[in-house]
C-alpha cells in the first residue's frame, strides 16, 4: 500500500513534468514575441540628433538650419511627415563667418504621391526662409515617399501591431514565470514528500527484515495466514 503511494506521488510523474515543460515553452515563446516587438520598436524609433555632443561650428549650423526647416514646414505639414538633411559648405578651407556659405538641403515628405501644391508651397517657403541662392552654389531637393512606421499594416502579425505584440509578450512572460515558479515549487514539495514516504517504506521494510531474522517461524505463520486467509 505504501509503495503504491510513493509511486503515485513521484516528482517525475507525467503531469508535473508536462506542466513544467509547457510553462517553460510559454516563457520561451513570450521572450521571442517580446524580443521581436522590441526589435521592431527600436528599428522605427525616432533617433533625432540633439545638440549634445556637437561642438564644431559646422555641425551646430547644420542642426540649426534643420530645426529652422522643420519649424517653417510645420505651417504646412505635420513635423512627423517630414525629414530634413542640411549640409553646409564654405568657399574657404575652414568654416568661419567671413567665408561664403553654401547649403545643400534635402527634404523628404511622407506622401505616396507627389503633391504639386505642397511641393510648390514648401519650396517657396523654405527657399525664402533659408535664403537659398543657387547662383552661390546652394541646392534644394524635395522628394515624396512613404516613411515606414510601427503603424503600418505590414508590421502586423496575425492582426496584432508591434505595441500589441509587445504587451502580449510581456503578459505571457509574466504568466509563464509565475506559473513556472509555482510548478517548480510544487515539484520540489512532491519530491520531498515522495522521499519521506520512500524513507518510511524503507524503514518499515528494514524492521520487517529484522523481525524475520529474529522470529522466522512467527513471520512465516503470519504470512501464511495472510495469504491463505485467517479462518473465522
Amino acid at each position: 500500500m505504501t509503495k503504491s503511494v510513493v509511486t503515485e506521488n513521484s516528482p517525475h510523474s507525467t503531469p508535473s513534468v508536462i506542466a513544467i515543460i509547457i510553462l517553460l515553452l510559454l516563457v520561451l515563446a513570450a521572450i521571442a514575441v517580446t524580443t521581436e516587438a522590441a526589435w521592431q520598436q527600436w528599428r522605427f524609433a525616432d533617433f533625432s540628433v540633439s545638440d549634445k555632443g556637437v561642438t564644431d561650428q559646422r555641425s551646430q549650423r547644420e542642426l540649426y538650419l534643420e530645426r529652422k526647416v522643420k519649424n517653417l514646414a510645420a505651417s504646412v505639414l505635420d513635423t512627423k511627415d517630414i525629414k530634413v538633411s542640411v549640409q553646409v559648405g564654405t568657399g574657404g578651407s575652414s568654416f568661419d563667418s567671413d567665408a561664403v556659405e553654401s547649403k545643400a538641403v534635402l527634404v523628404l515628405v511622407n506622401n505616396r504621391r507627389q503633391n504639386t501644391s505642397v511641393e510648390q508651397t514648401l519650396s517657396t517657403l523654405l527657399k525664402a526662409g533659408l535664403a537659398i541662392d543657387e547662383a552661390q552654389g546652394d541646392s534644394f531637393t524635395m522628394q515624396f515617399l512613404v516613411f515606414p512606421s510601427l503603424s503600418d499594416s505590414t508590421r502586423s502579425v496575425l492582426g496584432f501591431t508591434v505595441l500589441q505584440r509587445m504587451y502580449i509578450g510581456l503578459a505571457l512572460l509574466l504568466v509563464g514565470i509565475v506559473g513556472l515558479i509555482w510548478a517548480l515549487h510544487r515539484y520540489r514539495q512532491s519530491s520531498v514528500q515522495s522521499q519521506e514516504l520512500l524513507d518510511d517504506y524503507s524503514d518499515q521494510l528494514r524492521r520487517f527484515k529484522d523481525i524475520a531474522q529474529d522470529e522466522p517461524t512467527r513471520v512465516a505463520s503470519v504470512l501464511s495466514e495472510w495469504l491463505n486467509g485467517v479462518p473465522k
